[in-house]
């Protein structure tokens, strides 16, 4: 009986709802049973064809919430990679007479991370030397470096030079790969090691090593090979100086990027100065999610320097 009367109530919010607009005649089967279900306090996942209406469900759930005497004040919180489509959710939230919609962006760019971006002629890999010689020189007491790669197979390579390179000063396991055929004991000592538990400062991983993790210490990202797109190079500066200090990442640019997309071709191709890359790749990131700027300062001294 209690069952009717909540379904009663909320078929009667419904409708009163949907007499206060005018673009809206009924909703189908499948948003109602969804809406029906949130309201009741049960988790959702609508899959649901493009264009159905999935995005009414959530719109409408605050108004059916407040007729419902639910809440006195519902809120809904729509999370958006595009800026395109917060702004569409905003413009339909106005419609439906929620006037108090609230956009919050905030921006990928740390201030904090400098990039480089240099062409490498042929398959050497000196232009990790640098590495090499953090590592004789610090050994334990560095901060960790993160080198991504494009394949396992290059992964292989570039911990291979650097074992052979370091010698005996890679036998306390200061360098490690990571990857999907890496075994779990493995990749738990490397996962450790970058939380600062562990002796492990040079890691050389491909994307694996990836989205959802958090190490707030790693001081340098090094890319060998071009990641595929804008949002994935934005993904890997961003492993760097999550703990607020000055850090560095490096775009080394090797053999031919026939796999990257057109956007990036244009940004590795561009002979404009580092301010008007900087430029392009805020311009390229604009069109595709947020409105960021990426701070692509003055690397070429440490590009000098170490590489």
């Amino acid at each position: 009986m209690a069952h009717e009367r909540d379904e009663s109530l909320f078929n009667s919010a419904v409708n009163s709802v949907l007499n206060d607009q005018n673009h809206i005649k009924s909703l189908k089967p499948q948003q109602l049973t969804a809406l029906e279900a949130f309201l009741s306090k049960e988790d959702v996942f609508a899959l649901l064809p493009t264009g159905f209406g999935k995005s009414l469900i959530y719109q409408l759930a605050p108004l059916v919430a407040k007729k419902m005497s639910l809440y006195k004040n519902p809120v809904v919180v729509v999370v958006s990679p595009l800026l395109a489509l917060m702004e569409q959710q905003v413009t339909e939230a106005s419609k439906l007479h929620l006037e108090k919609a609230v956009t919050l962006i905030e921006s990928p760019n740390r201030s904090n991370i400098r990039l480089g971006l240099t062409h490498i002629r042929g398959p050497h890999l000196d232009c990790m030397d640098w590495i090499v010689q953090e590592v004789k020189e610090m050994g334990i007491t560095m901060s960790p470096v993160l080198i991504y790669c494009r394949t396992i197979k290059e992964v292989g390579r570039v911990f291979c030079y650097l074992k052979a390179e370091l010698d005996e000063d890679s036998d306390n396991m200061i360098i490690r790969m990571f990857h999907s055929k890496t075994l779990p004991q493995n990749k738990t000592r490397v996962l450790s090691s970058l939380s600062g538990e562990g002796n492990c400062k040079v890691v050389v991983a491909t994307t694996a090593l990836g989205m959802g993790l958090n190490f707030p210490n790693i001081s340098h990202v090094v890319m060998y090979g071009v990641p595929e797109d804008i949002e994935a190079i934005v993904q890997e500066i961003g492993r760097a100086g999550r703990n607020g200090e000055q850090s560095h990442a490096v775009i080394y640019c090797i053999k031919q990027y026939t796999k990257v997309d057109q956007v990036v071709k244009e940004l590795l191709n561009s002979k404009k100065t580092w301010f008007n890359t900087h430029q392009q790749v805020v311009q390229s990131l604009e069109s595709m999610f947020l409105k960021v700027q990426i701070n692509f300062g003055s690397c070429q001294q440490y590009l000098k320097l170490h590489c």
